[in-house]
């Protein structure tokens, strides 16, 4: 069964990403190549005006995203 692990956070989430891929390993699985590690700038958090605007804040990560999602499907079609 294909997977794909996005993770949230800075360092944090790149130690749970290579645990997870472990885990999903140890099932069988088989995680994609590419993990986007989505993250918000220290500046919007202190901010803390409650707005957050995904397609701003991870733009960033846009690109490995789609990466991710296409290997993901390639993997679904046994390709």
């Amino acid at each position: 069964m294909p997977a794909m692990v996005v993770t949230y956070g800075g360092h944090g989430g790149s130690k749970c990403s290579h645990q997870l891929r472990q885990v999903l390993d140890g099932l069988h699985m088989k995680p994609v190549k590419t993990a986007p590690g989505l993250n918000i700038p220290r500046s919007v958090i202190e901010d803390n005006s409650g707005n957050i605007d995904p397609t701003l804040i991870f733009a960033s990560q846009r690109s490995k995203v789609i990466r991710a999602f296409r290997e993901l499907h390639q993997k679904i079609l046994g390709k």
